[in-house]
């Protein structure tokens, strides 16, 4: 709950919030031990907003003065460890994602992995499979992928025809 308050504050006031989150969560609720901000949602949100290389930037030099943000930076670093090894995992086919699709639950990872990695073409292929797919368990499971980090936007015939 207190990262979806963070991500929002981001959104918000933008880079400046940031700033004040990690060094207000650094100083004050890490010494504590408080848990619950170890996690990699706002970080990684973060990341995605303001760019890798401004943030690590940041994070790095403010360790340097702080060992709280360090403790914060350490920490991130190792998510970032954990994330890179999970990037080598294959792009699926498109195939791979309409059979993904009709298991409960079994079709979200592959499907976003497919949207953010296919060719336009195929994205109106996996769009045009769900518009035509009569089940709507199976539909919600194709049309996860759109949800977010799609590199492409549907065609305004795809959006309003679903």
């Amino acid at each position: 709950m207190f990262d979806s308050l963070c991500v929002l504050l981001t959104s918000l006031d933008g880079w400046v919030a940031f700033k004040q989150i990690v060094g207000d969560v650094s100083e004050f609720l890490l010494p504590k031990n408080v848990d619950f901000f170890h996690s990699d949602w706002f970080y990684f949100n973060s990341k995605r907003k303001f760019g890798k290389k401004r943030v690590a930037q940041y994070l790095q030099k403010q360790s340097e003065q702080s060992p709280y943000i360090c403790v914060y930076y350490e920490t991130a670093k190792k998510w970032n460890n954990y994330f890179q090894v999970r990037e080598d995992i294959p792009i699926p086919a498109l195939d791979e994602v309409l059979d993904a699709a009709k298991r409960p639950f079994g079709g979200r990872g592959i499907g976003m992995r497919f949207s953010r990695n296919a060719k336009p073409e195929d994205l109106e292929k996996l769009a045009q499979a769900a518009m035509n797919e009569l089940d709507a368990g199976v539909q919600t499971e194709l049309l996860w992928g759109f949800r977010r980090n799609s590199r492409y936007a549907l065609s305004d015939s795809k959006r309003y025809g679903y």
